[in-house]
């Protein structure tokens, strides 16, 4: 009787050891904690739609969203575009806690660039003859200008000209040389970097209807 029980906790050992060792050893394995998390984020972030379309600032048939790794974490963010307008961008939301905190409004007409997995974006904005760069880092709470750039499309006499004059360069706030500001771009970013465009058109519209099914779907297309 003693050898039959200690047969069977060597054998109750022996497939423990090999659950382990496939967790290990198999980087696909779900892991529990995962699950709660991303359960977590995705009821977070649809409470969050749910009431922001109950706001004064939803438009119907307008506003989209969609979600996109933009920082190092594996939990993405909430990307709200009102319109495709001159003056709209790209609203980024992350989640901090419990909390989903609005970061910042980034880009022009519903577009943005961004690193994934680096917390990088940039956008541009082009308006009556002046066009600026910009590139952002997202980080805790907020954000940090690492990068701007703006250029002139019109000569001294206020005329339009088609090919860009140099204008000024700033690298976290202090302007400096245009040579200043391709070495400290070469330091932040490769010249080959793969910049991701977020695209109004790509996004979904943001409805109160079936809401549940489209994030279901959205969060499947970052895989």
């Amino acid at each position: 009787m003693k050898k039959r029980i200690i047969s069977v906790l060597c054998v109750f050992l022996f497939i423990g050891l090999m659950g382990i060792l496939l967790v290990i050893s198999n980087p696909y394995v779900i892991n529990l904690h995962d699950i709660d998390k991303a359960d977590t984020w995705q009821r977070k972030y649809s409470e969050y739609l749910e009431n922001y379309i109950k706001s004064n600032d939803y438009m119907p048939g307008i506003n989209k969203f969609m979600f996109a790794y933009i920082d190092e974490d594996m939990v993405p963010e909430l990307l709200i575009i009102q319109s495709d307008g001159l003056s709209d961008g790209v609203i980024v939301h992350r989640l901090i806690g419990d909390e989903v905190v609005e970061l910042g409004e980034y880009g022009q007409r519903g577009e943005l660039e961004y690193l994934k997995n680096t917390g990088l974006v940039r956008g541009h904005f082009f308006h009556m003859g002046q066009g600026i760069s910009y590139t952002y880092k997202i980080e805790n709470s907020g954000d940090k200008e690492l990068l701007r750039s703006t250029c002139f499309f019109f000569d001294e006499n206020g005329g339009y000209i088609e090919e860009a004059v140099s204008g000024r360069y700033e690298v976290e706030g202090t302007e400096v040389s245009e040579e200043e500001y391709e070495t400290a771009e070469a330091k932040l970013y490769p010249e080959d970097a793969e910049w991701i465009w977020l695209r109004y058109e790509n996004a979904v519209y943001l409805e109160e209807d079936g809401l549940e099914e489209t994030i279901e779907s959205e969060i499947a297309k970052l895989q």
